[in-house]
């Protein structure tokens, strides 16, 4: 979605006029970047104590404040004397943005005053938001409109052809089309000349799903449940080309489902709320049921790892029927349990390491722990952890808005600012990062710069897969899944 950034800022001006004004208070906080849509209003306000006359300086008084005209170098809605170093102006970039209303007028002067203008973006707003688009065989339809409002012309192309004009423009996307594509329409009208252009993705596959994993055979694995918490299909099977192979509900409908060296499935079954208690499912090739084991007595399962020719490794946080508790849960390829342990700060993840024993993801922690869970060392940290894994002589962990961390043997830590926002990702086989945010999909190389960036609405999971692609999922437990796949260089 395009959005633009509001460029209004509390500047630090190391310049003397005469007078004195001081600001004491400004809202919304423009010291920070304010973000707006076009057609979005806002309206803005400042105080301010004047031990003299406000100075009419870069001041520009409207004769109508709807036409309101400023000088190249910018509009300066306030600017106070700033006879002391530290004063403060706040100014806008006119080209986006037209000011409704001043109250009261600029050319009033004050010895102290209180002021509010309001600002609306101009542009073409297009709706829906979302640059994730239904699946091949389903419409969507955009809408455009110009801010200002007046009358419009619309053109729509699609990836450089023309589709169509008017307010509103129709895809619905063929089985070729599945992939990224670039949707552009202009709005000329009331003397301007507007642009939208926006990113899509015709997914792969469109589902409602909590786990998304790719299978021995090229294809993948979905375990899904629909946004009422009635589970509706339990697991579902995709070929490569995102076609349904087969899908499966029956008395125990796992939302996390993992491909196991077997050629078969396994599954994780939570209760919800404050019911302690869980299910495992074991499926074969096709997914037929092999094997169920329930823990009545267990919290609420997180994720399944599967151990080399050593069973399966649970994590999970929940409510035990005493109380909440962290914990790990060992069995054996036939589910039965070899042992259980409760760790304070774990829960999140829970990865094999190569030589022996695990390594537990907390929140803020990780665990070092043997081949039967008992806590060898641990180590805390101040920034929220998203994921870590074991490298060839420390331990890589993704961490806080923007972090990379390296935690090595000797208990000391290299933090690496990385040039994207990040909530979750995992290392490529080039020896660099795929990032997700909350709007962003980010490629860097082994020396962390980006090579590509690809804005996708509410990403979840992202895995590189063997031929160097990448598999996203968007969605969360309680919303439709939409799999989208990207080459190796994002397209």
């Amino acid at each position: 979605m395009l959005r633009y950034s509001v460029l209004i800022s509390v500047f630090i001006i190391m310049t003397a006029l005469c007078g004195c004004n001081r600001i004491t208070s400004v809202s919304p906080d423009t010291s920070k970047t304010i973000v707006m849509s076009p057609g979005e209003m806002k309206t803005f306000s400042f105080t301010s104590i004047a031990s003299g006359p406000l100075v009419r300086q870069r001041w520009h008084t409207p004769t109508d404040v709807d036409t309101l005209r400023f000088g190249s170098s910018g509009a300066y809605v306030f600017w106070p004397n700033k006879n002391n170093i530290g004063e403060n102006y706040i100014s806008f970039d006119v080209q986006s943005y037209l000011i409704i209303s001043i109250v009261p007028p600029m050319d009033k002067v004050l010895w102290s005053d209180s002021r509010t203008w309001t600002v609306i973006v101009k542009g073409v707003e297009v709706k829906p938001f979302e640059n994730n688009v239904p699946a091949v065989g389903k419409s969507v339809e955009y809408t455009a409109k110009g801010w200002p409002e007046g009358n419009y012309d619309y053109t729509w192309d699609l990836d450089g052809n023309v589709v169509g004009s008017g307010d509103t423009y129709t895809f619905t996307p063929r089985f070729e089309q599945i992939g990224r594509h670039t949707l552009n329409v202009k709005a000329i009208g009331e003397g301007n000349e507007f642009e939208h252009k926006r990113e899509i993705y015709v997914p792969l596959y469109e589902s409602n799903g909590h786990s998304l994993f790719t299978t021995l055979d090229g294809g993948y694995i979905i375990g899904g449940r629909n946004e009422n918490n009635t589970w509706y299909t339990a697991i579902v099977k995709l070929d490569s080309y995102g076609q349904e192979e087969w899908s499966f509900k029956g008395d125990y409908n796992p939302g996390y489902v993992i491909p196991t060296a077997d050629q078969g499935y396994i599954g994780i079954e939570r209760n919800y709320y404050d019911n302690p208690g869980c299910n495992i499912i074991k499926y074969d090739g096709s997914g037929h049921v092999q094997w169920v084991k329930e823990y009545p007595d267990y919290p609420a399962p997180y994720l399944i790892r599967e151990v080399y020719n050593n069973g399966y490794i649970i994590t999970g946080y929940g409510y035990s029927g005493i109380e909440y508790e962290s914990y790990i849960l060992k069995i054996d390829e036939s589910g039965e349990i070899e042992w259980y342990k409760s760790i304070d700060g774990i829960g999140k993840d829970i990865v094999p390491m190569q030589e022996d024993g695990y390594l537990a993801v907390g929140p803020r922690s990780l665990f070092f722990l043997d081949s039967n869970g008992n806590v060898k060392s641990s180590r805390e940290f101040s920034e929220e952890i998203h994921s870590a894994w074991p490298d060839k002589d420390f331990i890589k962990i993704l961490a806080g808005s923007d972090l990379l961390m390296k935690y090595f043997d000797d208990g000391t830590v290299q933090k690496i600012k990385l040039p994207c926002i990040i909530s979750g990702g995992e290392p490529t086989s080039d020896g660099g990062l795929i990032c997700r945010s909350n709007s962003f999909i980010t490629k860097l190389n082994s020396m962390n710069r980006i090579e590509w960036e690809r804005e996708i609405r509410s990403p979840d999971y992202v895995h590189q897969c063997e031929n160097g692609s990448y598999l996203i999922s968007c969605g969360d437990w309680a919303t439709p899944y939409v799999i989208l796949k990207l080459d190796a260089n994002g397209n």
